[in-house]
């Protein structure tokens, strides 16, 4: 199955991709493999919080919902998929099942970005003020 894994690219995966392989060939050790996807796992985690700390205007917030509601499902599969591995010592099937989820979970992190991109540019088509105004810098 990893040969699947490999040759669809999804961004991100990468960074869980990796370590797995790495540990599989024995290029990596089980606690490395572990320091690994913590870390990444850590840095996704700091992004959800900072998403649950955004202030969204009211009126905004129905344009915007499936976007984070998808990004969030996205993080918190990746961090399942990491605990999946980690509870059962990195067996060979909790990696593949691992690899299966964490790749899922960047899917779901990338199509919540192209949604978001798609109405950032649907608001500045339907702005009638400069896009500074909408979005200040």
């Amino acid at each position: 199955m990893t040969d699947s894994i490999d040759a669809d690219f999804t961004p991100g995966f990468v960074f869980f991709l990796e370590p797995v392989t790495k540990f599989k060939s024995m290029q990596l050790t089980y606690q490395e493999l572990e320091v690994a996807l913590n870390k990444e796992c850590d840095k996704i985690s700091s992004i959800l919080e900072e998403i649950k700390n955004i202030e969204i205007p009211e009126d905004f917030a129905p344009l915007i919902e499936d976007e984070i509601n998808t990004g969030k499902l996205g993080i918190d599969t990746i961090i399942n998929a990491k605990n999946h591995i980690i509870k059962s010592k990195a067996s060979a099937d909790s990696l593949e099942e691992g690899l299966t989820m964490a790749k899922r979970g960047y899917t779901l992190i990338n199509k919540a970005l192209d949604m978001n991109i798609k109405t950032f540019e649907t608001l500045v088509s339907s702005a009638t003020s400069p896009v500074e105004e909408i979005i200040p810098y």
